[in-house]
């Protein structure tokens, strides 16, 4: 097969943006206004038209069709490598989740020697298996406040979706049935599922598959006024009535919605109006989990205590799917008091094998004090960002909290004049050319690498973004 190094729908006389699995570049490829005009597919390297049986997600098909997928065919530490041999500096932790980095031989190990004792076995219908029972355990140690029990799924998505049934089955069964609406945040992402979809506000993801699940309503994201935020909040609440809301939901931080960095007083502030009106918060640390942001868990930086804690992407670090839905002993109680069964599950959720390797990546990060790593790093990555900063006018603000970083990128005149609107999603694709995977989010260029990143590897993305920014810039006009 031929193999194809591409980029996302763009002008053609611009450099696209990479396809890639997230909701900024399918809003690339899908808006509207002079850029979008003439869109094409443009190859860094072409050898023929690719045939194959696979279907991308979050991709635009025909592109891919036209020019073929980006092969990954073996990685280590931070560094990718393509099918043709060329090596990618992984700015982005694959789909921030490779936390421990790759090529980790012992979580290899482990889940060969996993597989070869058992295979499978469900946790339905009373069940158990020794590495099940063995994470749960690790995680309550882990978690926050009084998360101790763990439902497990295969993906972030299907920890949403459980959530939001276990807020409402919460409030069922201690008599408030008319407990159902969900509130989150604009510009969140929480997965792909039915219920996931109806909880992420960008309303790209909503074309064509209506109509979505009712009772999900949004607020926006946290601003340095967080008294103003808890009012909007607040007054969301009144007007929908108290009696009828289940749950909150919201990632700690949304890289999506470009990083915003919560007052040190929201989240305790959010917590507490929550409690006055008998309102659960999730809180999705699907991303920002296991040490991302230079904490265990992201809502510790506030000292601010979930009732469900969502999990996935950094438990295994990617070698395998497993998620989780952390539950407080409040909500646990009612489930285990109850004359009902749990209806709920999935056939390979808490696989054995997962478990195996999740409690290895545990160990990884512990031992290798990967955490505090990612805390000092950050510090090392927003120091070089905002030195580079200073250096051009089209560089903004910086923000960080571990090893999730990001920077503003201020459309110059020019391209503005043009009518240009993204600015940032001309990027990533310049820095795939260079040999670099960064992310183009909502007015920012972001980066979440793997933990185990080396600082010299970080001026080395930091170079490539700045190259990159003066390609784009040479051609759009300054």
């Amino acid at each position: 097969m031929s193999v194809l190094i591409v980029s996302s729908l763009s002008n053609c006389s611009a450099n696209p943006a990479p396809i890639e699995s997230h909701p900024s570049d399918v809003r690339s490829c899908s808006g509207s206004g002079p850029e979008q005009e003439g869109t094409c597919m443009q190859v860094v390297q072409s050898t023929q038209p690719f045939v194959g049986n696979l279907v991308n997600p979050m991709s635009l098909l025909k592109g891919v069709a036209a020019g073929g997928p980006l092969v990954i065919a073996s990685a280590t530490g931070s560094t990718l490598t393509t099918a043709d041999g060329r090596q990618l500096l992984d700015g982005m932790a694959g789909l921030i989740n490779v936390n421990v980095g790759y090529g980790r031989s012992e979580l290899a190990h482990v889940a060969a020697a996993s597989m070869e004792e058992l295979a499978f076995g469900t946790l339905f219908f009373g069940r158990a298996t020794p590495p099940a029972l063995a994470l749960a355990g690790d995680l309550a140690a882990l978690a926050p406040g009084e998360i101790n029990q763990f439902f497990f799924t295969n993906s972030g998505s299907e920890a949403n979706d459980s959530a939001y049934k276990f807020a409402r089955l919460f409030h069922w069964l201690r008599g408030e049935p008319d407990r159902v609406k969900i509130i989150g945040r604009e510009r969140n992402y929480h997965g792909m599922t039915m219920g996931g979809t109806a909880a992420t506000w960008d309303k790209e993801f909503h074309v064509g598959i209506g109509p979505l699940q009712p009772g999900f309503l949004h607020v926006p994201q946290p601003t340095a006024d967080w008294q103003a935020d808890l009012a909007i909040l607040g007054a969301r609440i009144l007007a929908e009535g108290p009696e009828t809301i289940a749950a909150f939901v919201a990632e700690p931080i949304s890289m999506p919605a470009g990083s915003p960095m919560p007052a040190p007083e929201y989240w305790p502030e959010v917590r507490r109006l929550l409690d006055r009106h008998g309102i659960l918060w999730i809180a999705d640390e699907v991303v920002t989990g296991f040490g991302r942001t230079g904490r265990m868990f992201a809502v510790e930086h506030w000292g601010a205590d979930p009732d469900m804690l969502l999990m996935s992407k950094g438990v295994t670090s990617g070698y395998l799917p497993l998620g989780a839905v952390g539950l407080s002993d409040r909500i646990h109680e009612v489930f285990r008091e109850s004359d009902r069964p749990m209806l709920h599950g999935f056939t390979t959720g808490g696989h054995p094998v997962s478990c195996a390797v999740a409690r290895e990546n545990l160990r990884i990060i512990h031992d290798e004090n990967l955490v505090e790593r990612s805390r000092k790093l950050g510090e090392y990555f927003r120091a070089g960002l905002e030195r580079l900063s200073a250096t051009r006018e089209v560089y903004g603000a910086v923000r960080s909290l571990g090893l999730i970083v990001s920077i503003d990128l201020n459309p110059p005149e020019a391209f503005a004049a043009a009518g240009g609107t993204d600015f940032p999603a001309l990027i990533p694709g310049e820095a795939l050319g260079r040999g670099g995977v960064l992310r183009a989010y909502d007015g920012c260029v972001s980066f979440a690498p793997p933990l185990v990143i080396t600082e010299s590897e970080i001026d080395q993305l930091i170079s490539t973004l700045d190259a990159s920014v003066a390609a784009v810039l040479d051609r759009v006009g300054r």
